[in-house]
């Protein structure tokens, strides 16, 4: 079983990676926030040093594409190639109106003749030696036209589907639709991914147990409410309030010594606490705090004092 984390834009970057990869080390690869590429350029600035070799030794990272384009796919797979990754994975999941309205995203479900012809394109040049994985949902509105997606799926050659059984409205709130997974388990020809709702221990053995042919599961929020989730599922031990302690000061001190004022470093801290402060039962108060707070020095003192009056206790 391979565990990978999710990526999330705007918190997993590689600053957070290295931080949590090196107290955390257990989870197997690490996909990429998406990076977007268009007529201009493959990649951005800032999309290049999230995606520079350099940024992510010693670990098994994935980059993450988001565009409708077949161009555009090929050229920036090409470029990640030359750098040297072996795997690339297509975003046909977000759920982001913003990102669906263009057509990309969860966005590229709404038209399956449309999603055909890009896969078309697509592997029609693919001549090089590189995966292509998909991280996708079951459609945009109806659960119905998973069928026609995963048609469209079965025709090509995908090294493997990571699924979020929800369709785009759903976004993160409703139910996840277990019994749309088991129709992918039954009839996908690629190799599964699960992803979606995994917070504890017992929600991942839960899915392990009903579906033990599995490649992996992908954890996203749940690995920020516990960053020790998968090396508690792979050791059987309780993950330490010291080690969730050493992971946020490497991530605090890193990102510190990159930001560029304490606006940008407390936004970044801000938004890790959001999740992270679910697993400290009666934090109310000092989270609070924190999101108030407008200097360095007045965060450093309420994270001190959380981690020395609160327990950890993730779900």
């Amino acid at each position: 079983m391979i565990y990978s984390f999710a990526p999330l834009e705007g918190i997993t970057g590689y600053i957070f990676r290295n931080a949590h990869h090196k107290v955390f080390p257990e989870v197997d690869r690490y996909y990429i926030p998406f990076a977007s590429p268009n007529q201009h350029h493959s990649f951005s600035p800032k999309e290049l040093r999230d995606v520079d070799p350099e940024h992510n030794q010693g670990m098994d990272a994935v980059p993450q594409l988001l565009t409708n384009c077949a161009d555009y796919f090929l050229r920036a797979a090409q470029e990640l190639y030359a750098m040297g990754y072996r795997e690339v994975n297509l975003n046909t999941g977000c759920p982001s109106q913003t990102v669906v309205t263009k057509g990309k995203g969860a966005g590229m479900l709404r038209d399956t003749i449309a999603l055909d012809a890009f896969f078309h394109e697509v592997f029609k040049n693919w001549n090089f030696d590189m995966k292509l994985t998909v991280k996708t949902r079951l459609g945009i509105a109806d659960e119905e036209e998973f069928d026609e997606v995963l048609e469209v799926f079965n025709t090509y050659p995908i090294d493997t589907v990571i699924l979020h059984p929800r369709v785009q409205k759903d976004f993160y709130k409703n139910p996840v639709r277990p019994e749309l997974f088991r129709k992918a388990v039954e009839e996908c020809r690629h190799p599964l991914v699960y992803n979606g709702d995994l917070h504890s221990v017992s929600d991942c053995r839960q899915i392990e147990t009903q579906y033990p042919d599995l490649q992996g599961l992908m954890l996203g929020r749940g690995l920020l409410e516990n960053p020790g989730l998968v090396t508690a599922l792979k050791t059987g031990r309780e993950v330490t309030k010291a080690e969730i302690r050493r992971f946020h000061d490497i991530y605090y001190t890193d990102y510190a010594a990159f930001g560029s004022g304490d606006k940008q470093i407390l936004s970044k801290m801000k938004e890790l606490w959001v999740f992270l402060g679910t697993s400290f039962p009666g934090s109310e108060k000092h989270l609070k705090q924190i999101k108030k707070c407008s200097r360095t020095d007045d965060y450093e003192r309420i994270v001190e004092g959380l981690f020395r009056d609160l327990s950890f206790q993730p779900r």
